[in-house]
């Protein structure tokens, strides 16, 4: 007489669920997270942005004049800090062209190139950071207004 053992395990239609089940999960989960992430970072070069400032607004107190670039040791590291948003370890700065004495607050560009991550323009003391072109234009401009702590309605405003 021969005895047959059952034997136990899952069956692929059960183990077919789960792993779609885990992929709807997926699914919801890694977005809300790479927006969490999107607005730390966002949070962090704001907060360079309000340093800048603040430092820019007071040389122009003291001296009576903006400064002509923004100063390293304005920084703990002694270095402008790499903007979080870019994709490589960005911290240039572009200064605007002032030889036509622009009152542009806001650059024409706002995403981040190989030309820099931040933009200055010491005729007026503006400072901002560039951050990285999202899927649509409201998304960009979501992510330069939080950044920037501003609130301009158009990419391509140079101006409040």
């Amino acid at each position: 007489m021969a005895v047959h053992k059952k034997q136990s395990g899952f069956t692929l239609v059960e183990i077919l669920i789960v792993v779609v089940i885990l992929g709807i999960l997926a699914s919801i989960v890694i977005p809300q997270f790479s927006n969490a992430t999107d607005q730390s970072r966002a949070a962090a070069v704001a907060s360079i942005v309000r340093t800048v400032q603040s430092k820019v607004f007071e040389n122009f107190a003291t001296e009576g004049d903006y400064p002509t670039t923004v100063e390293d040791e304005w920084f703990v590291e002694g270095a402008t800090p790499s903007n979080p948003l870019a994709s490589s370890p960005e911290s240039r700065i572009i200064i605007n062209d002032t030889s036509a004495g622009s009152d542009e607050t806001h650059p024409a560009s706002k995403i981040v190139s190989s030309s820099g991550a931040f933009w200055y323009n010491p005729s007026n003391g503006s400072f901002r950071a560039l951050v990285p072109a999202k899927a649509t234009e409201a998304e960009t401009l979501a992510l330069y207004n939080e950044a920037n702590s501003s609130d301009i309605s158009s990419i391509s405003a140079t101006s409040n």
